[in-house]
Formats: C-alpha cells, sequence, structure tokens
C-alpha cells in the first residue's frame, strides 16, 4: 500500500514538473513552433567514423557538412541543440496567410496576414499563431464602441472606444491629454511680482510717436540746436 502511494506521488510531482517547463521558441521560426524531429530525419553515420556537428544553414551529411537545399533551413538553435542533423522544409502561407519574409538557410518564412486579420497567439499552444479576423467598431463584441483607437495588423487586433481622440494605453482607451496653444498680439511674462509686457510692432511705434513720449524724434530735435546758435552767430 505504501509503494502504490509513493509512486502515485512520483507520477504527480513529475506532471507538474512537466506542467512548469518553460518552452522557449525559436526566434528564427517567427510563425509556427519549432518542427517536430521525425523518425527518419537524425541521418547519422555507422561504425567507426567521426561525427560532426554541423552549423546553422547546413545538415550532416553520412560523414561531412552540406548546405541546406533550396527551400529547406536549419536554425542556430537547431544547430545549438543538436536535434536535427537534416535541413528542415520552409513554411508555406495557409488559410489569410502571406509571406511577409522569404525563408533563408538559416531561417524560416515570416508568414503574416492578409488585410482585415492580425495574427494571435493560439491558446495552449505553445509558440504557435494563427490569422483571425479583426474585430469591426460597433458590432459584434465591440457593440456601442463605434470609434477606432487603434488599427488592426501585424499582431494586433482593433481597439475600440466608446468615445472619440481616445488612445490606448495597455490595450485601453484613455483620453488623450492635449496642450492648447494660442497666439495673440500681446504676449504677457509673469517673473515673480513683476510683469513684463511684450508688445507688437504697430503698439510699439505708436508709443514712440505719443506726444508726451521722449522718442527719437525728441532727441533729432535737441541735436539741431547748437547747429541753429552757430548759424545765428555768423549772420
Amino acid at each position: 500500500m505504501l509503494a502504490m502511494l509513493l509512486i502515485v506521488l512520483a507520477l504527480y510531482n513529475r506532471g507538474i514538473d512537466a506542467d512548469d517547463t518553460e518552452v522557449h521558441c525559436d526566434p528564427d521560426i517567427p510563425s509556427r513552433p519549432q518542427p517536430e524531429v521525425s523518425a527518419n530525419a537524425i541521418a547519422m553515420p555507422q561504425g567507426n567514423v567521426h561525427v560532426t556537428t554541423c552549423p546553422e544553414g547546413e545538415y550532416l551529411d553520412w560523414y561531412k557538412c552540406s548546405p541546406c537545399e533550396a527551400q529547406t533551413f536549419r536554425t542556430r538553435k537547431m544547430a545549438t541543440e543538436d536535434i536535427h542533423s537534416k535541413c528542415v522544409e520552409c513554411q508555406k502561407p495557409g488559410a489569410y496567410e502571406v509571406v511577409e519574409e522569404l525563408c533563408t538557410k538559416t531561417r524560416d518564412a515570416t508568414v503574416m496576414c492578409e488585410d482585415k486579420f492580425y495574427r494571435a497567439q493560439v491558446p495552449g499552444t505553445p509558440c504557435k499563431s494563427e490569422c483571425v479576423r479583426c474585430d469591426i467598431c460597433g458590432l459584434g463584441g465591440s457593440m456601442y464602441k463605434n470609434f477606432e483607437a487603434r488599427e488592426c495588423g501585424g499582431y494586433n487586433n482593433t481597439v475600440c472606444c466608446e468615445q472619440e481622440n481616445m488612445v490606448v494605453k495597455e490595450g485601453q482607451c484613455v483620453a488623450k491629454t492635449t496642450t492648447s496653444t494660442s497666439t495673440s498680439k500681446r504676449a504677457s511674462l509673469t517673473s515673480g511680482s513683476k510683469r513684463v509686457t511684450v508688445l507688437s510692432k504697430k503698439e510699439a511705434s505708436r508709443t514712440l510717436l505719443a506726444p508726451n513720449s521722449f522718442n527719437v524724434r525728441t532727441i533729432s530735435v535737441f541735436m539741431l540746436v547748437p547747429y541753429y546758435l552757430i548759424a545765428l552767430a555768423w549772420t
């Protein structure tokens, strides 16, 4: 009885460990999980022949490394883990999908979605995504949200808001903050208790020509007085 209990506990802990295992997606396989290794994918040499580990973009061709053939690839992660000794066929677009970046010998094709679709993570399947139709503001789940704050495309769905002129922050509609600037002929600058008034050109010219102001014209009249006195002395 005790032995059976220990076996059950061991299996339970093993299941927990398996669930907690973190999955690291291959950055060079952007649109799907890393392909599984088939039974005949690894061709290892037999006998006393030296086993060669091939770099990315190459595969083990019996006893030497050869470049991946057309429409096949082998990434750096695949080469580092040394799981795939053979190159893998490039991904082909499926329903509503288009190839955005072509496949190379070291990287799988980047597959995105057609217009009115976006790429979304498949729940419960790490590293796998698929094309999903974009939401339309005012319809379906976006009923009563008639204003589009973020356009659908890439890896993002449409974000619809109930009010106009909203922005999206962390997937939520928030009010847009704007700084209003007004222009006027007279700008007032206040510093502490002193108030400085900046006049327009037209107002400045009026001030200079005022009768009670000590302006340029007044200075010019005083400068002519000596010359007038000299002229009187010579006559």
